[in-house]
């Protein structure tokens, strides 16, 4: 897909969203030039991976003193894209040349962003959990297993994979595919469902832990769904 830039002609991605790896380097913190204090510049967010691609950049700039950068999360970069105007993504220093991806090519991680965002909002307690549940209903995760007909406590183990905290059992969720599929020590088949579906099966008999692993997990024991 294309994305109209400053000088009136279409802009191509030269580069795809599952290259990039957004989603897995969530955390991971990017140099952002910034303009009179906006990261967006002439409708497209930059970042810099390396101390020497911003300063080949630097030297390119005229009028110097109305730009800055700051260093964000690469998450906080994604959300920014999609909650802003924005007409694309540059990146700098993951390759020789610069890498460009429209907002159009990034929609496929949409709903994975925003899902992180809201585990970071109530992490930090602007958010509440019941709120996080019912803002995710519809969004889709990836489980150890699948749903079964009916549950059955001396089966279920074979069924999907769940962790256990405190005497309470939770069903293993995950944002994305990758994810599942390196947690997924007893391989399992992997399988995709609806927040609002798990929440409906398993409400009274199993929690949900999301990510156990990351920074952002949380979990609903069963009587919370």
């Amino acid at each position: 897909m294309s994305s109209l830039h400053k000088n009136g002609e279409y802009r191509e991605s030269n580069t795809r969203v599952e290259r990039l790896t957004l989603i897995e380097h969530w955390k991971n913190p990017v140099l952002s030039l910034m303009k009179n204090n906006s990261p967006i510049i002439d409708g497209v967010f930059e970042i810099f991976l390396t101390t020497n691609s911003i300063n080949e950049k630097v030297k390119t700039l005229k009028n110097k003193e109305e730009y800055s950068y700051c260093q964000v999360p690469v998450i906080q970069v994604v959300d920014a894209i999609f909650s802003q105007t924005c007409k694309g993504l540059s990146i700098h220093g993951l390759a020789p040349e610069e890498l460009y991806i429209t907002k159009t090519d990034l929609r496929p991680i949409q709903d994975q962003a925003d899902t992180i965002v809201t585990f970071m909002a109530v992490a930090a307690e602007r958010l509440t959990k019941e709120d996080a549940l019912s803002r995710l209903s519809e969004k889709e995760f990836y489980m150890l297993g699948s749903i079964p007909e009916k549950l059955n406590p001396k089966e279920d183990l074979y069924e999907f994979d769940t962790v256990t905290v405190e005497d309470h059992s939770f069903v293993k969720l995950f944002i994305t595919k990758d994810h599942a599929r390196e947690n997924n020590d007893r391989n399992f088949e992997i399988s995709k469902y609806t927040l609002s579906q798990l929440v409906e099966f398993f409400r009274g008999h199993y929690g949900l832990a999301f990510e156990p692993k990351e920074e952002y997990t949380i979990s609903y024991q069963s009587e919370e769904l």
